[in-house]
């Protein structure tokens, strides 16, 4: 029997980004800091911190490591690739200041990607992308909870009112299931589920 090919794995260790393929395990690139990796057919982004500083970069398949997006004053964190476009979001500020930002990869031009008065960060798209999950801070319950935000109907919903920060919210694959940080007020983490619309709520895992 033919043993299966597994997939490469991308994997953070030291703050070093990391490939496998088969049982060898190398660097992406050189350097330190590298952090929030996202993968797609187009390659792979990932932010760079240095010297306080934080840029974007990717790696396309063939070519070598590119700078996407450097600027001193915006200093653009946590990037993730908009599916089906040649463009990148990634949020900027800091705590309650915080917005997510568009950026065309062809134009260089960039934008808001919500015209809503709420702090935001940490974006994942659905594969249709015509939904965006985010962090976003609630005023009702003072702390950082899961948002959507439906671009075809204009819909601002919010998807979870825990009393703790709901972070770093991820879609899967197939658009219908959203994993996400809850961080409760003594310190403790948790990994956590919920469906697209905020229903179905499960903790997967503790102390993560």
């Amino acid at each position: 029997m033919s043993k299966k090919k597994l997939p490469p794995v991308l994997f953070l260790l030291s703050a070093l980004l990391w490939l496998t393929e088969a049982t060898r395990a190398q660097p992406v690139v050189s350097g330190d800091n590298q952090l929030f990796a996202a993968v797609s057919p187009k390659g792979i982004l990932f932010q760079w911190n240095k010297n306080g500083n934080s840029g974007l970069y990717f790696i396309l398949p063939d070519r070598d490591t590119l700078p996407a997006f450097s600027h001193r004053r915006i200093r653009p964190q946590h990037p993730v690739w908009v599916p089906g476009k040649e463009a990148i979001v990634f949020d900027t500020g800091v705590n309650k200041n915080s917005r997510l930002v568009y950026f065309d990869l062809k134009t260089k031009q960039m934008r808001l990607l919500l015209h809503r008065k709420i702090a935001c960060r940490e974006a994942s798209f659905t594969p249709s992308r015509h939904l965006v999950v985010f962090s976003g801070f609630d005023d009702r319950t003072g702390n950082w909870q899961i948002f959507s935000y439906d671009f075809i109907y204009d819909n601002l919903n919010r998807l979870t009112a825990e009393k703790g920060h709901c972070l770093f919210p991820v879609f899967s694959p197939d658009g219908k299931t959203i994993l996400y940080t809850f961080q409760d007020p003594d310190g403790h983490s948790r990994l956590k589920s919920i469906n697209w619309y905020g229903d179905s709520r499960k903790s997967l895992a503790k102390d993560v």
